[in-house]
């Protein structure tokens, strides 16, 4: 906010300067407010029923969440999506926010959650592909296998397509 001081400025030794002299009278801006006081502040709103202040939450926040998870994950989509779902579960749960001072800490914990648990299945379902990997190397032959065996392969690729997650099964489910 800049307002202008109602009294012109001094010169060095404390005189006056003369109105018409052409020097400018100094405009004063104000500080910015800490972040985390500005959140506090709005958090203390949505709390007392103001919509808009979340809005200006999301504003403020959006792109030091993303920032956040997009540097833990290296994935900017999967960031994306992350921050979105942290931002929907603190609308859902600002209200319950014991002490809206903590607001900016809560909001990085709940996306710090959510990375991890991303990670978390993201890690499983790599060691599942690799375990299916394993298992379809260990059944290759060589020579060409007979019916039958290309029956027992073709049911264990079935078998293994089935335990890969949702995301993946769709890959093969689609070829066919």
């Amino acid at each position: 906010m800049i307002t202008t001081l109602s009294r012109p400025f001094t010169g060095v030794l404390g005189i006056p300067r003369p109105e018409g002299s052409g020097f400018p009278r100094i405009a004063w801006v104000e500080p910015p407010v800490p972040l985390s006081k500005r959140l506090a502040s709005l958090a203390a709103d949505f709390q007392a029923g103001s919509q808009e202040a979340f809005r200006e939450i999301v504003e403020l926040m959006r792109d030091r969440l993303y920032a956040l998870a997009a540097r833990a994950l290296r994935d900017r989509g999967a960031a994306e999506d992350l921050v979105q779902e942290a931002l929907v579960k603190a609308y859902r749960n600002l209200g319950g926010l014991k002490d809206p001072a903590t607001c900016e800490h809560w909001l990085y914990q709940i996306t710090l959650n959510l990375v991890r648990d991303f990670a978390r299945r993201r890690s499983l379902e790599r060691r599942s592909l690799q375990a299916v990997a394993a298992e379809v190397q260990s059944t290759h032959q060589d020579p060409p296998p007979s019916e039958e065996a290309s029956s027992v392969l073709h049911g264990r690729i079935l078998e293994a397509v089935d335990a890969l997650p949702g995301h993946h099964r769709e890959v093969f489910v689609m070829r066919e």
